[in-house]
């Protein structure tokens, strides 16, 4: 399953990350932020049909959208649901983990030469103290709190790769959500590739990766061919 042989873009100068289920392991309840989110919505009058089928950050637009197109505080629902979206995340992540070879594979990266960026649709709040609490190196983070648009709009990626001064041609995408795939691709990046933890391989199949891995271990062997561990 997994795919050892380097990734061979001559010009890569970055690497992009997703946070949660990438580099570490938490225990967030999508399930219950979900459920709670499309109480707020109902709760303010939105109809279901509105926020069908849409993930956890998109359902909080769309809602916010609704209320505002009606005459209401769109962006008053849209901060109480951060709020609470926050409030799960900080009880989701007390007890993180470390994912193998995630720190290994940064200081390999940066031993390269590489920019490291995390993108993120957690808040900053939380992403700031797991990257800090791990000694995660990198060059910036961009956090749904950051951003207007978030993954898999290609601007989350954009906005990073922006800070990094590099262009998306010379940059992958590394994420454990078939999501973290389409910003990559929309995005122009190099390549992307999947972290699949405990998934089967069939879930990024809305958006396959160019290189599937089981975990941050896994990928490093996708970094380090002979030529860019000579010219680095």
């Amino acid at each position: 399953m997994d795919q050892q042989s380097p990734l061979e873009i001559v010009t890569l100068r970055a690497v992009l990350f997703d946070l949660d289920g990438t580099l570490i392991e938490t225990h967030i309840d999508f399930a219950a932020m979900t459920a709670e989110m499309l109480s707020l919505a109902r709760e303010a009058g939105v109809p279901d049909s509105v926020t069908e089928g849409k993930d956890i950050l998109s359902l909080v637009a769309a809602a916010a959208d609704d209320v505002a197109a009606r005459g209401g505080d769109g962006e008053e629902l849209r901060r109480e649901a951060f709020a609470r979206l926050e409030e799960r995340e900080v009880i989701g992540c007390s007890r993180p983990n470390l994912l193998p070879g995630a720190r290994e594979l940064l200081l390999a990266l940066r031993s390269q030469g590489m920019k490291i960026g995390v993108v993120t649709r957690n808040c900053r709040r939380v992403s700031e103290k797991l990257l800090g609490q791990f000694a995660l190196p990198h060059d910036v983070l961009l956090t749904r709190d950051d951003v207007e648009r978030t993954k898999p709009h290609p601007e989350h990626l954009w906005a990073a790769l922006t800070h990094l001064e590099v262009q998306p041609a010379d940059a992958v995408m590394v994420g454990d959500h078939w999501m973290d795939m389409e910003a990559g691709h929309r995005a122009g990046c190099a390549a992307t590739v999947g972290i699949l933890g405990a998934n089967s391989a069939d879930w990024f199949a809305p958006c396959p990766p160019t290189a599937l891995v089981r975990d941050p271990a896994a990928a490093l062997p996708l970094f380090t061919s002979p030529s860019r561990r000579e010219s680095s």
